[in-house]
Order: C-alpha cells, then structure tokens, then sequence
C-alpha cells in the first residue's frame, strides 16, 4: 500500500497595526535610525513590551534623556530604572531622583545592576 499525505497547512499569521509597526522599527533600529523607529514606537510600547523595551534602546542610543524620563518614569523593569537614574541625573532632576530611589522597583530590587545604581546615585546625591 502506498501512502500519500498532504503537506500540513501554513500557519495564519495575523498581520495586524501592531505587528507591522514592530516590524518596521525593528528594520530601522537594525539600520540604526532610531529616531525613526522610536516615533513608531512611542504609541505602540504603551501596550506592548517588546515595543517597550525596543523604543528604551531607540532613546539610549539617541542619548534622549527628556524622552526616557517622560516616557519611563515610572520605571516597569530593572533595565527601564536603570535608564531613568542615569537620565535623572544627567538632566539634573536630583529631586525626582531621590524619590524614584525610594521607590520598591528600585530601593527592594535584588538585580546587581539596580543596586549598583541605586548605591552610586545615593552618594553622589549625599555630596
């Protein structure tokens, strides 16, 4: 007896904004135009995390300081609290700064990275 099967179908991907957006950002951000993929970004990262994270690089690479205080704060991750202590810092809001210090994302976190920031800006901020 010979057998024959047919091929299993393609999976259906669902194109929506969203995903197109994420696409497009990704191309640009490989071709090192962040300033064009972070204005994708900006209004897909507020429901999405991979366009969160991916627009956070967009502004770090830029050096956008203003933009990753105004877009993160409050920080939802340690690499995010990162971001925004040394963005803090840089455009001089020591006050902010002080606050967000106190905040459990940053004052309770067990990352290495956070605690070392957290401990640097707490001496500079003691000078």
């Amino acid at each position: 007896l010979k057998f024959s099967f047919d091929s299993p179908p393609e999976p259906e991907v669902r194109m929506n904004a969203r995903t197109t957006a994420l696409i497009e950002a990704q191309k640009l951000h490989e071709k090192t135009e962040y300033r064009r993929a972070a204005e994708i970004l900006v209004g897909v990262a507020q429901s999405d995390e991979l366009a969160r994270r991916l627009l956070l690089d967009c502004f770090g690479q830029l050096s956008d300081m203003p933009a990753i205080i105004s877009h993160f704060d409050p920080p939802a991750s340690a690499t995010e609290a990162i971001y925004l202590l040394e963005a803090l810092w840089k455009e001089h809001r020591h006050d902010r700064l002080r606050q967000i210090l106190d905040e459990p994302i940053i004052a309770s976190s067990v990352d290495p990275s956070v605690i070392e920031m957290r401990n640097k800006y707490m001496v500079r901020l003691e000078k």
